[in-house]
C-alpha cells in the first residue's frame, strides 16, 4: 500500500518524468504556493518585504528563484523544498538575532 501511495505521488508530481504536463506543473505550483505561504507566515509579515530591508528583499528574490526551480522541474522537487525551508529558517534565526 505504501508503494502505491508513493507511486501515485510520484506520478502526480512527475517526479521521475522527463517532461511535465500542465496538471503536474499546476499541482507543483499549488503545493509550492502553499508551502511558501506557510514559510512566509513563520517569519511573520513584519519581516518579509514589509519594511523593505535589504536582507528581506534578498530572501524574497532567492526564495522565489529557488521555488520556481521546483515548479518547472529544473531541480529535484523535495530537495528544492528542503533548500527553501533552510533559507526561511536562516532568515528567521538571523532576524531574531539568535
Amino acid at each position: 500500500m505504501i508503494q502505491t501511495v508513493g507511486d501515485t505521488i510520484s506520478w502526480a508530481f512527475g517526479l521521475e518524468a522527463q517532461t511535465l504536463n500542465v496538471w503536474q506543473m499546476g499541482l507543483r505550483a499549488a503545493v509550492i504556493y502553499g508551502t511558501a505561504l506557510i514559510m512566509v507566515r513563520v517569519i511573520g509579515d513584519r519581516h518579509f518585504i514589509g519594511k523593505y530591508a535589504a536582507m528581506d528583499v534578498l530572501l524574497g528574490v532567492v526564495l522565489g528563484s529557488t521555488l520556481s526551480r521546483a515548479i518547472n522541474g529544473a531541480a529535484p522537487y523535495f530537495e528544492t523544498l528542503g533548500a527553501a525551508l533552510v533559507l526561511v529558517g536562516l532568515e528567521s534565526r538571523v532576524s531574531r538575532g539568535a
